[in-house]
């Protein structure tokens, strides 16, 4: 089935952009120490200060690209969890059609360019083919 649309405000800032990436990684509801705990166990080193962590996620917050979902602990050690409110596949595809030159006329030749910058096989590639089919028909019967 084909989501529907999130509808997210603004582009995302690099730093944003990391913070999205260990929500995605993450499969699961974290909490701010936990991805602290992500930025500071980077090889490269902090990707963010831990300063500006509190105004990326508020920013993150008002633009919808994430839901806080509680809290877990007692007292001044509660801690809000996070999920993102859209997937990658999500993201990348709002950055594409968001696009003022985007037509849908396009999205065969991204479908296309998808496949070949993924070097998929011809049988990978009829199975997905296959997938997108049935989605899309699903979608279309909804």
């Amino acid at each position: 089935m084909i989501k529907k649309k999130v509808e997210i405000g603004g582009p995302l800032t690099n730093s944003e952009l990391i913070l999205m990436n260990i929500l995605w990684d993450a499969q699961r509801p974290i909490t701010g120490p936990e991805i602290l705990a992500y930025v500071n166990a980077s090889p490269e080193g902090p990707a963010f200060a831990r300063t500006s962590y509190h105004a990326m996620v508020n920013n993150l917050l008002d633009k919808n690209y994430i839901i806080s979902i509680g809290g877990c602990g007692h007292g001044k050690n509660q801690a809000r969890k996070f999920i993102p409110a859209l997937s990658r596949n999500e993201y990348y595809a709002h950055q594409l059609t968001s696009s003022k030159r985007f037509s849908p006329s396009d999205i065969p030749d991204l479908v296309c360019s998808l496949f070949s910058y993924s070097n998929v096989t011809s049988e990978e590639k009829e199975a997905i083919l296959k997938s997108i089919d049935a989605l899309v028909r699903e979608d279309a019967q909804e």
